[in-house]
């Protein structure tokens, strides 16, 4: 009675394991080319599941081999070994198999970049290089080979969406097509400085600048219909017409202008000089340091009130309260404030505060950009700009005791200080080296 007892528990025990060996090599294989070939690219987590089920049910069968080898007869033994064999032979061939595929993808994109090149150009360009990505989420599939050809390197990229939307395009008239944009400007709007000039297909998930079709020189509309971009270019003494055809053409290409006119030669010069291209809060900075000196500026423009993308005119609006000009929020006096930030800096600052130069302002809280202050060199007569500084105070920056120092850059023919956005009271002060009998 008992031998027919543990007979039975050995053909459940061996039934179990052949069962989850055999499961786990059809999931190791099913997990790898689901992960590998590119039509089941979409179903990324279904793979991620199936090698997750594959592993815990090998765990299993390893954990059972090592808990009941000893008890098994030489004939079990054999058996479980040659399956211990075929599973690890099956992980081997699917690894194999995600080599092949990933070998066939690599061969057929190059090949297909070889013939885009030669249909489109009429040139024989060599494939040099490969590499491919698939969006764990949407499955959309993205390739890219590495080209040459007569000297030249340059880019085919691949993507697929699905079956029905699929794009290729490449890079080799980048900088033909960026020209042509420039020189859609300069016809208009000679003797600028360009800064910068960028143009994206958003066909693509990294946002090339890569095209479809070919530039013949004169369809630049078909070309870049799918594309978004900005050309920043700096002027002087120019002033901007927002009639002109040419802000209607660049609007209709989604090619945002950043133009600024400054009023001299010589401040357009001293501010390319001191400042690379920049985009952002960053460019937006560089400029308003600038902004006593710039005479007109247009900029790109989305209006969320009609969902329209537009191109304006930019005032800085500069204002003053008689000690120094400003830029972006209203201030006021504020008498009491001069005693608040001393306690301030007396308690928190390593060095106490400066003498006074101005009077204490209070300003609205700003949650976006910065506040300049344009102090006028003359007023320092005889005192460098290394001898004053902008003392502030907020208890809107995330703590009650925030407090702090700026030194000032001269800029033409203002000290300019650019506080933190959150600044809510300041006062201009005299460090060690300032003499306040000299001051006008």
């Amino acid at each position: 009675m008992d031998e027919n007892v543990t007979i039975s528990k050995e053909q459940k025990w061996t039934s179990l394991f052949l069962s989850s060996a055999a499961s786990a090599l059809m999931l190791t294989n099913a997990s790898f080319v689901f992960t590998r070939q590119d039509k089941f690219s979409g179903f990324m987590p279904i793979s991620i599941v199936l090698c997750a089920v594959s592993v815990v049910l090998t765990v299993i069968v390893l954990f059972s081999v090592i808990l009941n080898y000893k008890k098994l007869s030489e004939k079990k033994r054999s058996v479980i070994s040659l399956m211990l064999i075929l599973l690890l032979c099956g992980i081997e061939i699917s690894l194999c198999v995600s080599a092949v595929i990933d070998l066939n993808a690599k061969r057929n994109a190059k090949n297909s970049a070889v013939l885009f090149i030669k249909d489109k150009y009429g040139i024989d360009a060599e494939a040099v290089g490969y590499s491919g990505y698939t969006s764990s989420y949407s499955g959309v599939r993205e390739e890219t080979v590495k080209m040459t050809a007569d000297g030249k390197e340059f880019t085919v990229m691949f993507i697929s969406r699905d079956e029905n939307e699929k794009h290729t395009a490449d890079d080799l008239q980048a900088d033909e097509i960026k020209q042509a944009i420039i020189d859609e400007v300069s016809r208009v709007y000679p003797n600028g400085l360009l800064r910068d000039v960028g143009i994206y297909n958003y066909d693509f998930i990294s946002s090339r600048t890569v095209f479809e079709k070919y530039f013949n020189g004169t369809n630049l509309d078909e070309v870049i219909v799918n594309c978004r971009g900005d050309i920043e270019v700096d002027y002087a003494d120019t002033e901007f017409d927002l009639e002109d055809p040419l802000f209607e053409k660049l609007n209709k290409w989604h090619i945002a202008p950043y133009f600024t006119s400054f009023d001299t030669a010589a401040h357009l010069e001293e501010f390319v000089w001191e400042n690379e291209p920049k985009t952002g809060f960053i460019r937006n900075e560089q400029y308003a340091k600038y902004a006593p000196y710039i005479n007109d500026c247009v900029e790109y423009n989305y209006n969320k009130e009609n969902n329209k993308r537009e191109i304006i005119r930019k005032s800085y609006n500069i204002k003053s309260c008689g000690e120094f000009d400003y830029l972006f929020r209203d201030i006021a006096e504020n008498e009491k404030g001069a005693e608040k930030i001393e306690q301030r800096f007396a308690k928190y600052a390593d060095t106490a505060l400066g003498k006074p130069v101005t009077k204490v302002y209070k300003r609205e809280y700003s949650g976006s950009s910065s506040f300049f202050i344009y102090y006028s060199l003359e007023k320092l007569n005889g005192t460098t700009v290394e001898n004053i500084e902008a003392a502030w105070i907020s208890d809107s920056a995330g703590s009650n005791n925030a407090f702090g120092t700026q030194k000032a850059e001269v800029i033409g023919n203002y000290a300019v200080f650019v506080l933190p956005y959150y600044v809510e009271e300041f006062i201009i002060v005299g460090t060690s080296g300032y003499n306040e009998d000299n001051q006008r």
